[in-house]
C-alpha cells in the first residue's frame, strides 16, 4: 500500500496496537499538562508568599508606629496608665492573630 498503512489481518491485534497507540499518547499529554500546571502553580504560590511576606511586614510596621506614638504620649503625661495598656494589649493581640 502507498500510504504507509500496514496491512493488518487480525482486527484483535489491530485494536490492541490501537489502544496502546492511544494510551501512549494520553500519558504523554497528561504528562505534559501535569508538568505545565505544577509550574504555573509554583509560580502563584512564590507571588502568594512574597505578598502574605508584604502584608505581614506591613502590619508589623503599623503596629510599631502605634507603639511609638503611645511611648511618647505616655512619656509626656498625655496618656493614662490604663489607656497606654490598652492600646499596648490591642498591639499585641493584633501581632499574635488573636
Amino acid at each position: 500500500m502507498g500510504l504507509g498503512i500496514a496491512r493488518v489481518t487480525d482486527p484483535e491485534e489491530y485494536w490492541d496496537e490501537e489502544y496502546s497507540r492511544m494510551m501512549a499518547a494520553w500519558d504523554e499529554w497528561k504528562s505534559a499538562e501535569l508538568d505545565r500546571i505544577e509550574a504555573e502553580g509554583s509560580a502563584k504560590l512564590d507571588t502568594a508568599e512574597e505578598v502574605g511576606s508584604r502584608l505581614l511586614d506591613g502590619v508589623d510596621e503599623e503596629g510599631q508606629r502605634e507603639l511609638d506614638v503611645t511611648n511618647r504620649l505616655r512619656e509626656g503625661d498625655h496618656l493614662d496608665y490604663a489607656t497606654g495598656t490598652s492600646k499596648w494589649s490591642a498591639y499585641y493581640q493584633k501581632k499574635v492573630g488573636n
